[in-house]
């Protein structure tokens, strides 16, 4: 159980919190009567929602990501969020805890992809775990140079870094797609999308095309086109790496030869 002071600062960032805070700001109203009324407007709209929850989706209240480390919890801006607890019927984890493994990867990024960041302690709220577990998971991903963007590491690793990136540089690196999606906690699927699109992208790019017709034919946006080229100017020019592009070379050139996904 999350002793006293970890639960008042997650009372802070729920939902619930956010618009009592608001109230008693924006209206000069007591915490007393600011808490009924922001549980009143939070039952009213869920009642008119356009965008129900599917089973094992949850709604969770975070930090938003602009906001500086060191910054007073109750000053911070917060964002809410939708994440995904449901597992992947591809996933390849065979225990609990591989799967809390790969959900911590993910859940992260699906907060970061909608504007906000999640702490190591709203990670075992969420995943019913202990914020020593969270801990020992980051430094797994850490020694495996995989980057999470928590809120205690977001502002390290940057605004040019993707999941997507991060699946690319561990086959380049000479990981299968199923360990691939074993670390990141997604689908095998995605992880074969993931190669097929940047070979097209390296395929437009030996071709001279710039990064924004590549995008515009691949339906990618430009930033993830530019991450791609520079993840194979980065890789190639180095001959550890060839052997993985080697397996890619007929992705090359079907992606060459069609104009299309390989």
């Amino acid at each position: 159980m999350p002793n006293v002071l970890v639960q008042q600062r997650l009372d802070q960032k729920s939902y619930h919190g956010l618009w009592a805070v608001k109230l008693c700001e924006d209206f000069s109203l007591s915490l007393a009567e600011a808490k009924v009324l922001s549980s009143e407007i939070i039952e009213e709209q869920s009642r008119l929602t356009n965008s129900p929850l599917r089973d094992q989706e949850v709604w969770f209240t975070c930090i938003a990501k602009h906001e500086p480390a060191g910054k007073r919890l109750k000053d911070c801006q917060k964002i809410r969020v939708r994440l995904e607890l449901a597992d992947d019927p591809d996933d390849p984890a065979k225990s609990n805890q591989e799967r809390l493994f790969r959900l911590v990867h993910r859940l992260c990024w699906q907060s970061l992809e909608q504007g906000g960041v999640l702490s190591n302690e709203d990670l075992a709220q969420i995943l019913f775990t202990s914020e020593k577990t969270i801990r020992r998971m980051l430094e797994q991903y850490r020694t495996l140079e995989i980057f999470i963007p928590t809120r205690g590491n977001y502002r390290d690793i940057g605004p040019g870094t993707s999941h997507k990136v991060q699946a690319l540089r561990l086959f380049l690196k000479a990981y299968t797609p199923t360990r691939i999606a074993t670390m990141l906690g997604h689908s095998i699927t995605s992880i074969e999308r993931y190669l097929s699109d940047f070979c097209l992208v390296v395929a437009g790019y030996e071709e001279g095309f710039p990064p924004l017709r590549i995008a515009r034919s691949a339906r990618m946006s430009e930033r993830l086109v530019r991450q791609y080229v520079d993840l194979y100017v980065q890789f190639s020019q180095y001959p550890e790496y060839q052997p993985a592009f080697e397996m890619l070379r007929l992705r090359f050139e079907i992606a060459k030869k069609n104009g299309g996904r390989a």
